[in-house]
């Protein structure tokens, strides 16, 4: 992202990864895309990795993307139990999902 003077961030990038995670695909716009206006994505990948396969800075993204998405899962109720003794939510993370249990006064 790039700071314009007097305007809206500018998206040049796009990191994009599969939902199983194996693929990276990497879309490029030299112009940028107001990051508002949606993604600068063309019809095809400028480049295409897998997994095994990613360039250290590439690597880099990934696990920040990796981390980003783990975080939201352990917050995003998978299940959740209402009784009127409590609400027990188990979180989307896993094999070892985190489980929150908040009972009624």
């Amino acid at each position: 992202m790039n700071n314009q003077p007097d305007g809206p961030e500018i998206a040049k990038e796009l990191f994009h990864v599969s939902p199983d995670g194996k693929q990276i695909e990497i879309y490029q716009n030299a112009e940028g895309v107001a990051a508002i206006e949606g993604c600068p994505v063309s019809t095809q990948p400028d480049k295409v990795f897998l997994y095994p396969d990613l360039p250290d800075k590439l690597w880099r993204m990934y696990q920040h993307a990796y981390k980003f998405v783990d975080v939201i899962k352990s917050k995003t109720p998978k299940i959740i139990l209402m009784t009127d003794m409590a609400r027990c939510l188990l979180m989307e993370n896993g094999p070892c999902q985190d489980f929150q249990a908040i009972f009624n006064d």
